[in-house]
């Protein structure tokens, strides 16, 4: 009894060192991924120049660049100038930690755990550039492809989409059987993993394709972006074609919810808020000046008046554009990536609940 309490309490005590250390290296590739999420879309070198301050450019030396504590002691300002960091430094550490140690806890320690850490390092950087800049680099999505096909034919049975595999080879069993009115039991091919990678991938593509496609018909305009469909390829090839579909609804489900919930509350404490360009004739630049529209005039139209500037002075043939800065319109134009990367991991912690799932739906053993 003793030596059972014991074994169990050294497991405990083993469990609880692997997950600190899951979360300790996850904060440390998010300092990484920091730089990662800066330099990319800049098309500037991940590795050189090394970490310094943006605004003095003094170098970080490597006691003031310790993953979030360094931030903390230092009150997220730099050492030598005083220029505030953004939290979102801390925050990307932070969470890229949490992400870490929930893989630890879902897969405990082994390939599966290293490789889907690796997964959720491209979802977290490619999340934040998309919400960034609007766009998900090739490197992230393709090369991710080219990774979830790699993982599949080195891992094989020992893959993430291997379980999905064998599940979809049940279901096909299940058909043999039920055409042949007799038990049926065909292995499994070495290299399904590696077919069924591919075709998850083609599945992920023309997926995405056609929600695009049909977006395109409905609101008159592109609904999916080029980065997107590359992404959802780059899903298909990992988690498998099925869980592609688990995937699309969860981010469907969050886009919506968490985009309802931006407009209302711009609606209800926010203004429309415009910059207008005045171009003079005889003037070098033009002038700047901050409109803000208030939608609860009957016009629609009202204007904070504080905020003009008196225009009688300007010539008759001057010109104002008027360029939107925060309206509810622009509600509606919030990249998809974070979500599609958000649904992914969800949908690779809860992987073996879904293909659980699967087998009670169909039945199979």
């Amino acid at each position: 009894m003793n030596g059972s309490m014991a074994t169990e309490a050294a497991f405990i005590q083993a469990q609880m060192f692997f997950g600190v250390m899951a979360f300790v290296l996850g904060v440390s590739f998010g300092s990484f991924f920091n730089v990662c999420i800066y330099r990319i879309p800049v098309r500037r070198s991940i590795i050189r120049p090394p970490s310094h301050c943006y605004s003095c450019g003094t170098r970080i030396r490597w006691h003031d660049n310790i993953p979030l504590v360094s931030y903390l002691m230092l009150r997220g300002g730099c050492r030598y100038c005083g220029a505030l960091f953004s939290v979102r430094y801390f925050l990307v550490e932070l969470l890229s930690g949490i992400m870490f140690l929930a893989i630890f806890v879902s897969y405990g320690t082994g390939w599966l755990t290293v490789v889907n850490c690796a997964f959720a390092s491209l979802l977290l950087v490619g999340a934040f550039i998309d919400a960034d800049h609007y766009i998900l680099p090739d490197g992230l999505t393709l090369g991710g492809l080219v990774f979830a096909v790699i993982v599949a034919a080195v891992s094989g049975s020992h893959s993430l989409i291997a379980s999905e595999t064998m599940t979809v080879w049940g279901i096909v069993c299940l058909d043999q059987m039920s055409r042949a009115g007799r038990f049926v039991s065909v292995p499994l091919p070495v290299y399904a993993p590696l077919l069924w990678s591919l075709a998850g991938a083609l599945f992920g593509w023309v997926l995405l394709q056609g929600v695009g496609l049909l977006g395109r018909i409905l609101f008159r305009k592109e609904a999916m972006g080029g980065g997107d469909i590359k992404l959802f390829a780059f899903l298909g090839a990992y988690l498998g074609a099925i869980h592609c579909l688990f995937a699309l609804f969860v981010a469907s489900v969050l886009g919506a919810c968490i985009g309802l919930v931006l407009i209302i509350i711009h609606k209800l404490a926010g203004k429309d808020e415009y910059e207008e360009i005045t171009l003079v004739p005889g003037r070098a630049a033009p002038m700047y000046w901050l409109t803000s529209i208030d939608r609860k005039s009957e016009s629609g139209l009202g204007v904070n008046q504080s905020s003009i500037v008196d225009q009688a002075h300007l010539a008759p043939d001057s010109v104002t554009i008027r360029v939107a800065r925060k309206t509810t319109r622009q509600m509606h134009h919030f990249p998809f990536g974070p979500y599609i990367a958000v649904a992914a991991y969800i949908v690779m912690i809860c992987h073996d609940a879904i293909n659980e799932l699967l087998r009670n739906l169909f039945v199979l053993p």
